[in-house]
């Protein structure tokens, strides 16, 4: 669970991470900034199975999710997330996951206090949590 402000790193790390995984023959599921919630709501709002779209997010090898939250979050969405990654947890299937938003962040935006009090307490209890810190472009001199 990468954390930390725009430009710090967490797409970065995530994808060279992954690109190891890739590299060992490990099957990864990626969705690259917001293309998660949009793909989630798209299946929503169509014909298309969404117990036959999580069933392929949550059993897929890893699963890696850039940016989540990083657009607006209906009741829909904020469940399904849940879902998908309680079921990744139940089955210790590894979920990567880069994030602006903290958990201060997430009760404000977050239709349920519940759930996202149980959201977060498993993001504790199962990921390990990788804040990232000011980009270090910022302290080199610009010539």
């Amino acid at each position: 669970w990468i954390v930390g402000d725009t430009r710090t790193g967490k797409t970065r790390t995530m994808c060279l991470l992954l690109q190891q995984l890739i590299k060992q023959g490990t099957k990864v599921r990626c969705f690259f900034h917001g293309s998660f919630g949009d793909e989630l709501v798209e299946v929503l709002r169509s014909e298309r199975s969404f117990r036959a779209w999580k069933r392929e997010v949550t059993r897929c090898d890893v699963l890696a999710i850039d940016d989540l939250f990083s657009s607006k979050v209906t009741e829909r969405v904020e469940a399904s997330v849940f879902e998908i990654l309680d079921e990744r947890i139940a089955w210790h299937r590894p979920t990567f996951v880069t994030t602006q938003i903290t958990k201060k962040d997430a009760l404000a935006r977050f239709h349920s206090l519940k759930r996202c009090e149980a959201f977060y307490a498993r993001i504790k209890e199962f990921f390990q949590i990788v804040p990232t810190g000011k980009p270090k472009q910022e302290k080199l001199p610009l010539k």
